[in-house]
């Protein structure tokens, strides 16, 4: 594993520590994204209807892609799970929607899997569970982080790739960082 990737990584992953969580959206099987700070006007709206408005016009300044299985907690309980159903039709109780708007309190990542943990406001608690050992299957989970996409792929393995540039999300940024 590059120790110099996994390094800013984990130092990347302090952006997020304050940030809101919002634009939950589970995917089919394990799949979930979610956006995370402020919400800044996208370079090409998304064009798959079935997303919400909010989330085809604007992203986060950070965002986070998950494909492995993954649970929502509390301290009392497992409120979601990757394999469950969370469709529109479920109860909000047992959905990603109960973290709608809580701020990330605290990030990591525990090798060797590369799991990532964020806790936020309310005592809930995200898991990933990055279970595949075979190098040449899919991605664990993707964070999208300034200028960075950090990917945590499959046999412990992390790579960095460049974000996309949206003009909209660097002035912002600046902005916030000033």
């Amino acid at each position: 594993m590059p120790e110099e990737i996994l390094r800013d990584f984990e130092r990347g992953l302090e952006a997020l520590i304050g940030q809101p969580v919002w634009g939950m959206i589970p995917g089919q099987g394990m799949m979930v994204s979610m956006e995370l700070g402020e919400r800044v006007l996208r370079v090409e709206r998304l064009r798959n209807r079935l997303l919400p408005e909010e989330v085809r016009l604007r992203e986060g300044r950070f965002s986070l892609f998950v494909k492995c299985p993954w649970r929502l907690e509390t301290p009392e309980r497992i409120v979601c799970g990757s394999g469950d159903d969370l469709s529109p039709d479920g109860e909000p109780e047992f959905s990603l929607s109960v973290i709608d708007g809580a701020r990330v309190t605290s990030i990591r990542v525990i090798p060797p899997a590369l799991d990532l943990i964020l806790e936020f406001e309310g005592g809930f608690v995200l898991r990933t569970f990055c279970e595949v050992g075979h190098p040449s299957s899919e991605d664990n989970y993707s964070v999208f982080l300034h200028d960075w996409i950090y990917v945590a792929g499959a046999a412990s393995t992390i790579r960095r790739e460049p974000r996309a540039p949206n003009p909209a999300r660097h002035i912002r940024a600046v902005e916030c960082s000033s």
